[in-house]
């Protein structure tokens, strides 16, 4: 799919996005990419995720559940760019 847009118009809005267990883990990840703290919301109940929580708490960032399916995760203070093979090997994916 494929979006062009024109007009020199500011964007602004929400869309609403399906949990997806495959989508999770790079969303994740993806925080790890800026200083400004992540909403996430639909965050399914798997394993993997709660490995994923360890894997970016051991890198310095915060995560604090906001609801059952929902975090807030600011990772403007990571302190370390390692993770251990035995907290790696933890996740499936």
């Amino acid at each position: 799919m494929k979006y062009i847009i024109s007009g020199g118009n500011e964007l602004k809005g929400e869309i609403k996005v399906a949990g997806a267990k495959n989508a999770i883990l790079p969303i994740l990840a993806a925080s790890l990419l800026t200083n400004e703290p992540c909403h996430i919301n639909n965050i399914p109940m798997l394993r993997d995720v709660g490995m994923m929580r360890k894997v970016l708490e051991h890198l310095g960032v915060t995560y604090k559940e906001t609801s059952v399916t929902s975090a807030l995760i600011n990772s403007s203070k990571i302190d370390s760019i390692s993770v251990s093979e035995e907290l790696m090997r933890l996740l499936r994916a």
